[in-house]
């Protein structure tokens, strides 16, 4: 359950079976709080992981924070200009977003 997630994340923000476990269960709920704030810590310490960065652009998306989701995707892109998921997603936000 989510508590469970959120319990081990306080333990070590760094749990990245927690994490993922936290996104999935966030997809499936439509619930997206918790994992946006651990989400968060994590990147406070991993600034440049691209994949949470690009896990944080769909929980931005998700929780309509079409600017916020945006500028993460050029985060990605600026560290890894070919990352293919990076670029189709980004080209979708600004599909729906105008």
């Amino acid at each position: 359950s989510e508590a469970y997630y959120c319990r081990a994340l306080n333990i070590n923000i760094e749990n990245l079976l927690a994490i993922k476990s936290l996104t999935e269960l966030s997809y499936k709920t439509d619930s997206f709080e918790s994992i946006y704030k651990y989400l968060k810590q994590y990147l406070e310490i991993h600034s440049s992981n691209v994949n949470m960065l690009f896990v944080m652009a769909g929980i931005q998306f998700k929780k309509e924070k079409v600017e916020e989701c945006l500028r993460t995707l050029d985060e990605v892109l600026s560290i890894d200009p070919d990352h293919k998921l990076a670029l189709d997603f980004k080209v979708s936000v600004l599909s729906v977003s105008v």
